[in-house]
């Protein structure tokens, strides 16, 4: 029994043995590691905003070109301003226009205003807000009370299915008169004008 306790003890002291010399050289792998680290530089995390910059730079420069392109596109396309129906095309895609060349000819679906002339001989001074009464040339039409909103700054060529006699050319005073309430005139509709203030009258 002494001796199996002895060898028992041989062992354990082997064993202590092998352990400290392994911690040992632990210990100083660990200081040699930290003497190598201290070497290093200082290591400085990388400027984010710097990396960046170039990127950002050229997103926003095609941002800035898909703008172009945009608005590009959008001069392109042709709004009409009203609704209505087109009575005559005059250029096809792909042709060449020019700023103020026509593209179209487009019939509204409802009139917005009313144009009367007023002649020289008619002896009338039409003035904004002044009463108009306007009667379509209907059977059994009723007049309907409107006023003056415009007045032309000079005398102009009245159009020809505005004239008495298409054959003799007039000239007369242009008068923008607002549509009366609830009434739906076509475009190019004639219709007779009487200015209640005077009681002159003009077409």
């Amino acid at each position: 029994e002494v001796v199996n306790q002895r060898m028992l003890r041989d062992q354990v002291a082997k064993r202590i043995e092998v352990t400290t010399k392994a911690l040992q050289e632990a210990e100083q792998q660990h200081k040699e590691l930290e003497r190598r680290l201290r070497q290093y530089p200082q290591l400085e995390e990388p400027d984010i905003a710097k990396l960046l910059a170039p990127l950002e730079s050229a997103i926003e420069a095609q941002k800035a070109r898909i703008e172009q392109v945009q608005a590009t596109i959008n001069s392109l396309v042709i709004r009409a301003p009203i609704r209505g129906t087109i009575c005559a095309i005059y250029c096809w895609p792909g042709q060449q226009v020019r700023r103020g060349d026509p593209i179209l000819t487009l019939a509204a679906q409802h009139g917005r205003y009313i144009v009367a002339y007023v002649r020289q001989d008619q002896r009338l001074a039409p003035q904004v807000d002044m009463p108009v009464e306007v009667r379509p040339r209907l059977p059994a039409s009723r007049p309907l009370l409107t006023r003056v909103e415009r007045v032309g700054p000079q005398v102009e060529p009245v159009p020809l299915h505005h004239c008495r006699d298409p054959k003799t050319p007039e000239w007369g005073l242009p008068v923008r008169i607002a549509l009366p309430t609830g009434f739906m005139g076509r475009p190019g509709e004639l219709l007779d004008v009487t200015f209640t203030q005077t009681g002159g009258s003009g077409e």
